[in-house]
């Protein structure tokens, strides 16, 4: 796992290879989920939608985000990002 060398600290980019505007849009993305559970949506249907994006998805980029967010609807990530 690589660190910020700026300032010792890891980041959450340092944990995908992906850069900051990944996990910016990932952190929004996830967001948004948290509140469509809250609103009461069923996170069966998020999770179709998130496999419905996937495989719409144009590039790897978006496939990794919504195979990601739909680990965090169904546990197959860390306890924290666990929705």
């Amino acid at each position: 796992m690589a660190m910020n060398m700026m300032d010792g600290k890891m980041w959450l980019s340092d944990l995908y290879d992906h850069d900051e505007s990944y996990v910016e849009r990932f952190m929004r993305e996830r967001t948004r989920l948290a509140d469509r559970l809250e609103r009461g949506e069923k996170r069966a249907e998020l999770i179709a939608d998130m496999q419905a994006k996937f495989v719409s998805a144009k590039t790897e980029e978006e496939e990794d985000l919504y195979i990601d967010l739909q680990d965090c609807l169904t546990g197959w990530c860390a306890s924290h990002m666990k929705l």
